[in-house]
């Protein structure tokens, strides 16, 4: 994608993503998943003219995932997603449903699958923003957004319930993004999240250790 379009495409994101209500999906979210498409789509040949704009547009419309349109957001930002680019002076028409359907397809919770390498890069793009230093930020940011507790005081672990994202913060990090390794599709993404991967186990291994699940020596932080 040449510089300029692309800067053009930056400016609508940061445009209709200003007001968002959710830190976690905000447009530092989008640059982060641009970056991330951008990194992939490069070492796995796929067409940077979908994938930056797929990957800025993406989460144009999100809702907190607390709220009943959530799984709404997909289509309604790929109906936006549409509507701009065919409007975009100089923006290759003939490769507009291929941002369409990378938009759609962009998350593993929904049933659609990618169907085109430029989708599978923007799947894994955005994946990977949910695992890491940065998703633990975000996990945590996102749960203020919606004034949840960030655990449970009688079991953090679920040790005795069943796991609830939309009830504790922590139940995330203790699923779904320890899941986000398995879920990758492109030998890159796999690559870029061992790393993250290995943030995580940190971290939860920190975390249950100030619970007293583990001992203090299995904590990096608490060695010395």
């Amino acid at each position: 994608m040449n510089v300029e379009l692309q800067s053009q495409l930056i400016d609508i994101a940061r445009q209709q993503l200003a007001d968002s209500r959710d830190p976690a999906h905000d447009f530092n979210h989008a640059l982060n998943v641009m970056s991330n498409a951008l990194v992939i789509g490069d070492e796995e040949g796929a067409d940077s003219d979908v994938t930056v704009a797929a990957a800025l547009l993406h989460d144009v419309v999100h809702y907190l995932p607390n709220d009943h349109r959530s799984d709404e957001a997909p289509r309604q930002s790929a109906a936006y997603a549409v509507r701009v680019l065919t409007d975009l002076i100089g923006y290759p028409q003939e490769k507009i449903a291929a941002v369409e359907g990378a938009i759609l397809a962009h998350s593993p919770w929904l049933p659609l699958e990618p169907k085109s390498l430029e989708a599978r890069v923007v799947r894994d793009a955005d994946l990977l923003a949910a695992t890491g230093a940065l998703a633990i930020m975000r996990t945590f940011a996102c749960a203020g957004a919606m004034n949840m507790p960030l655990y449970s005081a009688d079991d953090p672990f679920c040790a005795t319930r069943e796991p609830n994202r939309l009830l504790f913060a922590l139940d995330y990090a203790t699923t779904r993004m320890v899941q986000i390794p398995d879920l990758l599709q492109t030998r890159t993404a796999r690559r870029m999240a061992d790393e993250r991967a290995r943030t995580v186990d940190q971290f939860l291994t920190c975390a249950r250790q100030e619970f007293g699940q583990v001992p203090a020596l299995l904590c990096p932080s608490a060695v010395g």
